[in-house]
């Protein structure tokens, strides 16, 4: 399956920004307080298996939540500009 664009943006986003910087953003963001420790747990680097293990989820269904973040923080960044 291909990224999404803003799936790709977010994602590299994450890669070259400062960590702290990403955390103040979360913290800012439209998000749910769920949506906002998933985030943590993506940004410390758990992998699929463990997010759905810690979040009573399939894989498939932590990449669906992974994914529809990504969306919605990349909107977040674009409404910021």
């Amino acid at each position: 399956m291909e990224k999404s664009p803003a799936v790709a943006y977010y994602a590299r986003k994450i890669k070259t920004t400062n960590r702290l910087e990403i955390i103040n953003e979360l913290d800012e963001a439209p998000i749910t307080r769920q949506d906002r420790y998933f985030m943590y747990d993506v940004l410390n680097g758990l992998t699929y298996k463990e997010l759905a293990y810690k979040y009573n989820k399939t894989v498939s269904g932590v990449a669906q939540w992974k994914r529809r973040l990504f969306e919605t923080m990349h909107r977040y960044d674009l409404r910021k500009v």
